[in-house]
């Protein structure tokens, strides 16, 4: 089963500290909007270290529960998707 997650780079809180919002898709999306759900990282101290996220996680390492590493895991994918924002669309 193929996993798919998108990544986006978005201040939804407004107060100039964006969020990374992981939106999770299952088997057969036909759209953007046919996510799972989805949950965002934030950082409470405004300095792109992720350090809270808005949803309970799930089983994301696959090994049979739902604990600290597994939310580890997304606060490191946020820590280091953060990094990107500076690309810009060259199409």
């Amino acid at each position: 089963m193929p996993i798919r997650i998108l990544l986006e780079i978005a201040d939804m809180e407004r107060d100039g500290s964006p969020e990374v919002v992981f939106y999770h898709y299952g088997d057969n999306p036909t759209e953007m909007m046919d996510y799972d759900y989805a949950l965002f990282a934030s950082s409470s101290q405004a300095n792109d270290r992720y350090d809270l996220l808005s949803e309970e996680v799930i089983d994301s390492d696959g090994d049979g529960d739902i604990d600290n590493h597994d939310k580890r895991l997304y606060l490191q994918l946020a820590d280091a998707f953060v990094q990107f924002r500076g690309l810009k669309s060259t199409r």
